[in-house]
């Protein structure tokens, strides 16, 4: 509940800046749609989770980022958290290469004047898209990721540790390692000390 406020908020701020900055009587969603620049940006998530193969790796991170109680094993979530930084780096960079295309192609239309402010706001999209889409899923996907913990995590020890731990109690009972061998059952006493 407390992460949908948080998106209800940042959308209100979003449209509430929107709204300031502009003239209330032209302002509109509208203004702020672009398909070839959501495309793009598409294409570009899409792209890198293909290049790198870890399309098992998002899906399962976007499962363990949806529901709460699914913890990932550490070493999944260090992959999660790795192509999700790598695809928030994506978005930025292909946002650059859209704005920059976009400003080449207006360069190129420099017959009308007219045409240019239209043309430049548009090509700014990407960038507001790009920055968008990071700041509302991928970072704080990578946040939520690095500080999940599992609530139940058990306490992982090596067969070492455990047979260490079996032949310290067994010496403190003045048990043998050969009585333990030839034992059915063992049980300890707590020593008076």
């Amino acid at each position: 509940m407390k992460r949908l406020m948080g998106y209800v908020v940042i959308f209100f701020g979003f449209f509430v800046l929107m709204a300031i900055s502009a003239n209330w009587q032209t302002w509109w969603l509208g203004q702020f749609l672009d398909a070839p620049s959501i495309i793009w940006l598409v294409f570009a998530i899409v792209g890198v989770i293909l290049i790198t193969g870890e399309n098992k790796t998002f899906i399962v991170a976007i499962n363990a980022i949806i529901n709460k109680r699914y913890v990932l094993p550490e070493q999944t979530r260090d992959k999660a958290i790795r192509l999700f930084r790598m695809i928030s780096k994506a978005v930025y960079g292909s946002a650059v290469i859209a704005v920059a295309s976009s400003i080449v192609i207006m360069l190129l239309t420099l017959d009308d004047p007219s045409a240019l402010g239209p043309m430049l706001s548009v090509s700014l999209l990407s960038a507001v898209y790009a920055a968008f889409i990071n700041f509302v899923f991928f970072h704080p996907a990578i946040y939520l990721l690095e500080n999940r913990r599992n609530a139940e995590q058990k306490i992982l020890i090596n067969e070492r540790q455990v047979i260490d731990k079996m032949l310290e109690l067994c010496y403190r009972q003045g048990i043998t390692p050969e009585e333990i061998i030839n034992a059915e059952e063992i049980s300890f006493r707590k020593q008076d000390e």
